[in-house]
C-alpha cells in the first residue's frame, strides 16, 4: 500500500486573461464521498482521488480526508499535466500518514507520463 504524506506539484498559474488563477480546494473521502458535477465541498466531498483530479484546473488543492482509499478512481492515478497540490490530511508526527492509497495489488498509485 502507497501512503500518502503530502505529494506537492504546483506552480503559478495565469487565467485567459494574463490574471493570477484562483485555485479551488477540493474535498476527498474516499469512505464516504460521492463523485458527482457539484462534489469536492467540505459538505460534499468527491468519492475518488482521480474524479477531483478530473474536475480540477492548475494551481487547485486536493485535501484528501484519513482514511483508505482503493479501487477504481484512488489506483492508477493520472495528472493529466496538471501542476497541482495533493494533500492527504490528518498526518501527525505521533501516526504519520492517514491516508493510504491501497492498490490491493491491482495497478500503482500514480501513472505519471509525458
Amino acid at each position: 500500500a502507497l501512503r500518502l504524506c503530502v505529494a506537492v506539484l504546483f506552480a503559478g498559474c495565469l487565467d485567459s486573461l494574463g490574471q493570477p488563477a484562483q485555485p479551488r480546494t477540493r474535498m476527498v473521502d474516499c469512505d464516504g464521498g460521492s463523485d458527482h458535477l457539484l462534489c469536492g465541498w467540505a459538505e460534499s466531498p468527491c468519492g475518488t482521488i482521480q474524479f477531483a483530479l478530473d474536475q480540477s484546473a492548475d494551481a487547485d488543492r486536493i485535501e484528501v480526508k484519513p482514511g483508505v482509499c482503493k479501487g477504481k478512481g484512488n489506483i492508477d492515478l493520472r495528472l493529466r499535466g496538471l501542476e497541482v497540490e495533493l494533500v492527504g490530511r490528518g498526518w501527525t508526527r505521533a501516526t504519520g500518514p492517514a491516508v493510504e492509497i491501497d492498490c490491493e495489488n491491482n495497478g500503482r498509485g500514480f501513472q505519471f507520463q509525458h
